[in-house]
C-alpha cells in the first residue's frame, strides 16, 4: 500500500484537542504532555480498523488570556483519514 498510486480514498478527517489554563505561570500539564493527550484523541477519533491510515497531519497551538497573569493553551492535532483499495 503506497501513497504515490491512485490506490486510496479520503473517508474524512481525525481531530483531537487538549487545554491547559495557567495562573501566574502556575498551571497542569506542560506543552509535551498537551501535545500527547491531543494526539491520543485524535487516535480514538481515527476508528483505524481495516486498511486506514493517517495522513496530513497538522499541528497547531493557540494562546489566549492575558499572559503572565492568566492564559490557556490549546493545542490541536489534525489528520484525513484514508482507505486503501483492494
Amino acid at each position: 500500500m503506497h501513497l504515490s498510486e491512485n490506490n486510496f480514498d479520503v473517508v474524512g478527517q481525525a481531530v483531537g484537542q487538549a487545554e491547559v489554563s495557567y495562573v501566574l505561570i502556575f498551571g497542569g500539564k506542560n506543552k509535551r504532555q498537551l501535545y500527547e493527550t491531543a494526539y491520543a484523541d485524535m487516535m480514538k477519533s481515527a476508528d483505524l480498523k481495516g486498511a486506514k491510515a493517517l495522513v496530513n497531519m497538522v499541528t497547531e497551538e493557540h494562546v489566549g488570556g492575558v499572559p503572565p497573569f492568566y492564559y490557556t493553551r490549546t493545542i490541536t492535532v489534525s489528520a484525513n483519514v484514508v482507505e486503501f483499495k483492494d
